[in-house]
């Protein structure tokens, strides 16, 4: 059994990290794919994180 990592979030991530809990009754992507461009930064990095802890699994793309 492996030991849950406690470690912070990424630095670049860290100001998104606290405001993306997102209730999976209303917003619930298990099972899908979401192809997010422009993930590096802004609000394509904030909806990665999003469709990530709602199941999804997350596709990035950007050019920086």
């Amino acid at each position: 059994m492996q030991a849950e990592d406690s470690s912070p979030p990424p630095r670049s991530f860290s100001r998104f990290y606290e405001s993306t809990a997102v209730p999976h009754s209303l917003f619930d992507l298990t099972g899908r794919v979401a192809l997010v461009s422009g993930a590096a930064q802004g609000i394509g990095g904030s909806m990665s994180l999003v469709f990530a802890e709602a199941g999804a699994e997350v596709m990035l793309a950007d050019i920086n």
